[in-house]
């Protein structure tokens, strides 16, 4: 497995809320972005993060090893906790955070997803978002209200519909595929997205090795803006 990542503060912000784990043994991928302010954001993502860490061995051994049914029982978990912390301390009032979650194990990709950090698949030259974004304007494009290009610009673009800790119910997305050897999994936050565009992420992994492309985008984000906080994780699927 070839891995190569990056996570910055970016231009603007003073500090860094999202918070990801690199567990390569475990085979375990989690990525969270933080919401809610300083102190506020960047604790739920850790909790989230360390919940995922902590926890999910155990509840994949508690549902006979069923990933999908593992991954929903600790994002709930995640929810909960960050959830009930949040209602019992006044200064963090309103704090939440993204999670997107991946389980690679046997040949299978397994995911868990809410909010609108992303995961996409790179394979045989094709780029793919396995995730959807929790959005008011992904919404307004799936009903065709706006295009996507609009979509780009619109100035509520960043409202959540959904996001951990918000809430005592969580409804994440889960979903799994097959594997193959070359394939690279992608997850970032909306502050890579927001500066690069699908298609010139596919060109620079099928032109350049794993941290040559991060380190193209990590320039890239600079160069066009780098308002928002950005986590990039790039993770090759060995033999």
């Amino acid at each position: 497995m070839n891995i190569s990542w990056m996570s910055e503060t970016g231009a603007v912000r003073s500090h860094n809320e999202d918070r990801f784990l690199i567990d390569e043994g475990k085979g375990l991928f989690v990525l969270a972005d933080g919401m809610g302010g300083h102190q506020r954001g960047d604790v739920a993502a850790s909790m989230a993060v360390d919940t995922v860490k902590d926890e999910y061995s155990f509840w994949l051994a508690q549902n006979g090893n069923d990933p999908e049914m593992a991954i929903l029982k600790v994002m709930n978990l995640a929810n909960i906790r960050v959830y009930e912390h949040a209602t019992s301390h006044a200064d963090h009032l309103g704090m939440g955070t993204t999670l997107s979650m991946v389980y690679l194990h046997a040949g299978w990709l397994y995911y868990g997803h809410i909010g609108d950090s992303r995961i996409y698949m790179f394979r045989d030259g094709q780029i793919e978002q396995l995730t959807r974004d929790h959005t008011m304007v992904e919404e307004l494009v799936e009903t065709g209200t706006i295009s996507s290009e609009q979509a780009k610009k619109h100035p509520r673009k960043n409202i959540l519909l959904k996001a951990l800790g918000t809430q005592f119910e969580l409804n994440p997305d889960i979903g799994s595929l097959a594997i193959s050897s070359k394939d690279i999994l992608i997850m970032m936050t909306d502050g890579v997205y927001e500066y690069i565009e699908e298609a010139e992420m596919a060109t620079l992994l099928q032109e350049q090795s794993l941290d040559q492309a991060k380190s193209q985008m990590d320039y890239w984000i600079r160069q066009r803006g780098s308002k928002d906080n950005y986590t990039l994780l790039l993770i090759e699927v060995g033999e």
